[in-house]
C-alpha cells in the first residue's frame, strides 16, 4: 500500500482539486506523494498533482518515470510476463 502521506492519500481517492489545494496551503510536500504515486504507476494522480502542485515540473517526474517504467520491463522479462511486456510496445 503506497498512501504515506495525507496528500497522496487525498489523491488517489480522487477527492476534489480544493481538497488537494487545501493540504498544499498547510505545508503537505508534493513531493513525497510524488515517490508513492510514480511507484504505484497511478497516473490520474500524477496528473492532478501536477495540475494543482505548480512547483511540480515535468521536468522533475519524467527522468522518475522513465526509470520506473525501466524497471517494470526490466521485471516483465526477468519474470517472462509476456503481457507485461507487449504492454512496453
Amino acid at each position: 500500500m503506497y498512501n504515506t502521506t495525507p496528500l497522496n492519500f487525498a489523491i488517489n481517492q480522487e477527492n476534489n482539486e480544493e481538497v488537494i489545494k487545501y493540504l498544499l496551503a498547510n505545508g503537505a510536500n508534493p513531493r513525497l506523494a510524488l515517490v508513492d504515486i510514480i511507484e504505484a504507476g497511478n497516473n490520474n494522480a500524477l496528473n492532478l498533482l501536477m495540475k494543482v502542485a505548480p512547483s511540480i515540473t515535468v521536468d522533475e517526474v519524467f527522468p522518475q518515470v522513465m526509470a520506473m517504467g525501466m524497471r517494470r520491463f526490466f521485471q516483465a522479462v526477468q519474470n517472462k510476463d509476456l503481457s507485461a511486456i507487449k504492454d512496453f510496445i
